[in-house]
């Protein structure tokens, strides 16, 4: 039984708004009492209003008005952040890590750093139109080969890097040639399982 809960509401909610929502999840799930001091509407909106929530703007951008539950607090905990790399020559894997692109992969790196069970995607794209499985194999090594500088200049675990490649299926430009492309996410490991 969690002694916690036999506390005051002036006691227990400045506890509560300390933690964590997927701490408050897991402390909800410990007794009947704690299903009904925790997570409930008021209770959410109290947590809500006292909380840097970085990750809040791209819920809106995915249609959700208002946060109504744990699970979504916890979403908007998280910081959602996302780059396009266009660093590649034609039907090459040689990328040109510019200072804007250096820029970019230092703040994933920093995010990762302060967000420990955050981890980043490296996504590997190619341009329309090439064959296959020439598309993929660039798509992939490109991906790697960002995958790798994350891991030697900035310090990333490689556990932390998921790297995967589109090929050439999913165009975002018009200009072919900036399709040859990888992009970044950073994405929550449990969420993901």
């Amino acid at each position: 039984r969690c002694n916690f809960l036999s506390l005051s509401d002036f006691l227990v909610d400045p506890i509560c708004a300390a933690l964590p929502a997927e701490a408050l999840s897991r402390l909800r799930r410990t007794s009947r009492e704690a299903v009904s001091r925790i997570g409930h509407e008021n209770h959410i909106a109290f947590l809500v209003a006292g909380r840097h929530l970085p990750g809040w703007e791209k819920l809106r951008e995915e249609g959700l008005a208002e946060i109504k539950s744990l699970h979504e607090l916890h979403r908007a905990e998280m910081p959602w952040l996302e780059a396009v790399l266009c660093i590649f020559d034609f039907a090459s894997t040689t990328p040109e890590f510019d200072n804007e692109t250096l820029a970019s992969m230092s703040n994933f790196a920093a995010i990762l750093k302060d967000y420990p069970r955050l981890n980043v995607r490296v996504e590997g794209h190619g341009q329309p139109g090439a064959p296959e499985p020439l598309a993929s194999a660039l798509a992939q090594e490109r991906a790697e080969l960002v995958a790798e500088e994350f891991h030697s200049r900035f310090g990333v675990a490689q556990g932390r890097i998921k790297v995967c490649h589109r090929s050439n299926k999913c165009p975002r430009f018009r200009d072919p040639e900036k399709n040859r492309r990888v992009e970044l996410y950073v994405f929550d490991a449990i969420e993901e399982k």
